[in-house]
């Protein structure tokens, strides 16, 4: 496999909209996911809404991916890079995709059949929409862990931060279609939540990334995901697109999203640096709006404790010198409490003794 187009330029091969809809560009980045990305692809085909192609990056993998891409044919869109990480995949797979809407997924996660038909239909009632997310689900090996987990996930979607009507001031109902499906307990319409959500989203992020579909041209208008941030490359970018127009969220699971320790966002998995990519990405996103530092000066520095805070707590173990410098800036930015006074004691112990602390405590 080759990339087909300059990886400069958008493709503009192919109409974005057929019979009056819009054509719907899936876009996977993988890496080393032979496993997982050919049930994860098939979610994607299986979809009722008839206008879409699905498009997969192959971020330099070193396991079968690329024979897992080529055994599709021509269902799937296909292509090859040198290993770049997550942001770069996905700057390449929009690069490709003909749609007018492009709907993110993971290689490792499963889509309902509805889901693409259900956020165009979002995308019809609500035109100046510029990105739509959903609720999801969770599964690990053992089977399904939440059929909800978004709250789970995102502490700012819990009862306590104010929950999606927090965050989105329209709150409509959208009916079920006489051909979708609709499982145990569940309502025959859907809620869905509209409006726009910056600054709320530059204080912590509440979208997920894979349940996302956006528009093309506002993905290019305001830039492509920053290849220079690691993990938190969906995050910073869907705040800059929420500076540009409202989003909408769908208050169903049209995602399956798989649990693994191994995967990038888990501390394990990363090792403590996701939680200091995100102290760095939340620096980028003040710097880029000089009234937000200044009409939200408070919660500025005390969002940039807790993620300094956050960090420090999570790198004690990997990274002590890393874990030092997180520490004091979370004091420079709000002061010293007992979870700040916790960390500090960690931090002095030993290593080793930290280590069978751990394990005692796991028991």
């Amino acid at each position: 496999m080759s990339l087909s187009v300059p990886m400069t330029n958008r493709s503009k091969s192919s109409p974005t909209r057929r019979d009056g809809l819009p054509v719907v560009s899936v876009v996977f980045a993988a890496y080393n996911a032979q496993h997982t990305l050919a049930a994860a692809i098939e979610s994607a085909l299986a979809q009722t809404y008839p206008y879409m192609e699905v498009v997969v990056i192959d971020d330099g993998s070193t396991d079968g991916t690329a024979d897992v891409i080529s055994s599709f044919g021509d269902r799937v869109r296909g292509a090859w890079q040198p290993n770049a990480g997550l942001a770069s995949a996905r700057n390449s797979g929009c690069r490709l995709a003909r749609g007018e809407l492009i709907a993110l997924m993971d290689a490792d996660d499963l889509c309902l059949p509805e889901r693409i038909a259900w956020q165009v239909q979002v995308f019809e009632r609500f035109p100046e929409t510029i990105l739509c997310g959903s609720d999801f689900s969770a599964f690990s090996e053992c089977g399904e862990v939440s059929s909800s987990f978004g709250a789970d996930y995102y502490s700012e979607l819990s009862e306590a931060a104010g929950g999606l009507a927090s965050k989105y001031k329209v709150r409509e109902t959208l009916p079920l279609n006489s051909t979708w499906s609709k499982g145990p307990g569940e309502e025959d319409f859907v809620e869905v939540f509209a409006g726009g959500v910056y600054p709320a989203l530059a204080f912590g992020n509440f979208v997920h990334p894979p349940t996302v579909m956006l528009r093309r041209d506002a993905l290019f208008d305001v830039g492509l995901f920053d290849q220079s941030i690691r993990y938190n490359s969906d995050w910073e970018c869907f705040v800059r697109l929420s500076r540009a127009g409202p989003f909408a969220h769908i208050r169903r699971a049209l995602l399956a999203y798989r649990l693994s320790a191994a995967q990038m966002s888990s501390s394990i998995g990363n090792k403590g640096r996701g939680a200091a990519d995100l102290v760095r990405t939340f620096e980028k996103v003040c710097l880029a709006d000089r009234d937000l530092n200044r009409d939200q000066a408070d919660r500025v520095r005390a969002c940039r404790r807790q993620f300094c805070l956050d960090a420090a707590r999570v790198l004690v173990e990997s990274d002590r010198t890393q874990a030092g410098r997180m520490l004091w800036k979370s004091a420079e930015s709000g002061g010293i409490d007992g979870e700040w006074l916790r960390t500090l004691c960690k931090l002095a112990l030993p290593a080793s003794l930290l280590r069978v602390a751990r394990q005692l405590k796991s028991r």
